[in-house]
């Protein structure tokens, strides 16, 4: 759950965790529907060249309507 009780997500900042860089600067294939946005973020490694995703970070943007 990445929002507390009563609130949802609106969006979301994803980086690679031990550069800082964002996650668009990985060079990793990334699910369209998860790049980044309030639904969240993915990589798969089975979707990776070299089968690896980097270790990322996240953090949400919560809103209550």
């Amino acid at each position: 759950r990445p929002c507390r009780s009563g609130y949802k997500p609106v969006g979301a900042d994803c980086r690679i965790k031990y550069s800082k860089k964002a996650w668009y600067e990985g060079n990793e294939v990334i699910a369209q529907c998860y790049r980044c946005t309030a639904r969240g973020f993915q990589c798969q490694n089975a979707h990776q060249p070299d089968k690896y995703c980097k270790d990322y970070e996240i953090r949400f943007l919560c809103y209550k309507p």
